[in-house]
């Protein structure tokens, strides 16, 4: 803020408002703007692959628990773009997607924020590593969760929580888990608190 501020002045002294109102802009934008830890955090960019008959989200692994349950990238509800992931699943039928591994800083703050909707339930996990994928070494406090998995509607809500890395984890992945009815999920977000 310190830095916009001084830039803004100084220019306005050169006598060139709509340059410093520009700068102004430029330098807030990119310092306020959040960094998304998560790739493909709105499930546009799509893959095939020879084990599902429908497309699932780059950048994402999608595994079953329970059948019968199905995950795919859907067209038919979005919040932002064309598509959002959806977890097509019974009542007794549980599936979970989760993100490419990335680095984070032991001890640091992590708030997770993803937008869902549908007949089911739906829970948040960070999974810690120390090292990932080889070689392949948990944290000691390996997974944190949510106390709770959350009954959602037919509207879209945002979910949000934050965990704390713990003190040897150096990478992480986000595990998102639906439960016992259709879930659509979209806008995933990963970022790491000052």
């Amino acid at each position: 803020m310190k830095v916009r501020n001084i830039i803004t002045v100084l220019v306005i002294h050169g006598g060139c408002l709509t340059l410093a109102m520009i700068l102004s802009q430029l330098i807030s934008g990119a310092a306020d703007k959040p960094t998304n830890l998560v790739v493909n955090h709105s499930f546009e960019a799509v893959k095939r692959v020879s084990t599902a008959r429908k497309p699932i989200p780059e950048g994402w692994q999608f595994y079953i628990i329970a059948l019968p349950a199905e995950g795919y990238c859907d067209e038919g509800k979005a919040v932002t773009g064309k598509l959002s992931f959806k977890f097509s699943l019974s009542e007794k039928g549980k599936a979970f997607l989760h993100s490419r591994a990335f680095d984070v800083e032991p001890k640091a703050m992590y708030r997770i924020r993803l937008l869902s909707c549908g007949k089911g339930s739906i829970s948040i996990e960070m999974l810690w590593w120390q090292s990932y994928p080889a070689p392949l070494t948990q944290s000691k406090q390996h997974r944190d969760t949510m106390k709770e998995a959350v009954k959602l509607s037919d509207s879209w809500r945002t979910l949000e929580i934050t965990f704390k890395a713990p003190e040897d984890a150096k990478r992480a992945y986000l595990r998102i888990v639906a439960t016992d009815g259709d879930v659509w999920v979209d806008d995933v977000e990963v970022k790491a608190l000052p």
